[in-house]
């Protein structure tokens, strides 16, 4: 009999969250020799990415220990395959064409999910529950791990950041360092951080918004005043 694909996933969670990446390995060794296969369309886990992927499981079943996080986390394993394909869009749409076909290399062509999309979903979970501390701290052992962020890590990240307003300083650090490594914001992403400082209403949190737009022209970025003014009168609208 040929298992169903959901009891392919549940065997592997199982053993990511108990078991040494040794384990895993015989297990794909074990059904491949029977002949057993992901479909195209499954979510499967290549040997060179068995650790990066187990990382990933076992930070996801330490974090997401709420009821309303356990709920995303059971939505966001069955539909892992589409995360792949929005963070390629993403990626394209601001203009990370190397990064865009990276991901297409490491996850469309070989249908591997890459760790990136693995801790990113994580990150996202997080935010989409309004945990920000569970978010920050899912990132943090995304570094911790080995794992470099994107682009898209970074974009989710920083505007899940500075929806509280107690994370804007994170939010800052993040945004630097994402042009640290070489990656250019999006004006929907810095306008956030700035715009966090802004609806504190104090002036110390006012001139460290300042002090970021200056510190991101010394960094030789010049924000897009004018498509900054549209991200924020969006906002406003909303």
């Amino acid at each position: 009999m040929t298992p169903p694909s959901s009891s392919y996933m549940a065997v592997f969670k199982a053993i990511a969250l108990q078991e040494p990446v040794v384990k895993a390995k015989e297990f794909l060794e074990q059904i491949q020799a029977k002949g057993f296969s992901p479909k195209l369309d499954v979510p499967h886990f290549d040997v060179a990415y068995m650790e990066e992927a187990m990382k990933a499981l076992k930070m996801s079943d330490v974090l997401i220990n709420a009821k309303k996080l356990q709920k995303l986390y059971r939505k966001w394993s069955t539909t892992l395959r589409d995360e792949v394909p929005k963070m390629f869009k993403a990626l394209k749409a601001d203009g990370n064409y190397d990064q865009a076909m990276e991901l297409y290399r490491r996850g469309w062509d070989s249908n591997i999910i890459p760790a990136v999309v693995l801790h990113t979903g994580v990150i996202e979970d997080c935010l989409e529950a309004g945990n920000t501390e569970c978010a920050l701290k899912a990132y943090r052992t995304m570094l911790v791990t080995g794992v470099a962020p994107n682009s898209y890590t970074y974009t989710v990240l920083i505007k899940g950041l500075t929806i509280d307003p107690n994370f804007c300083g994170d939010a800052k650090r993040c945004l630097l360092e994402m042009m640290e490594r070489g990656m250019r914001p999006n004006a929907a992403t810095y306008a956030a951080v700035i715009e966090g400082f802004v609806k504190q209403e104090d002036k110390v949190a006012e001139e460290e918004g300042k002090q970021l737009v200056e510190v991101m022209m010394g960094k030789g970025f010049v924000p897009n005043a004018k498509a900054m003014m549209g991200v924020l009168k969006e906002n406003q609208k909303l």
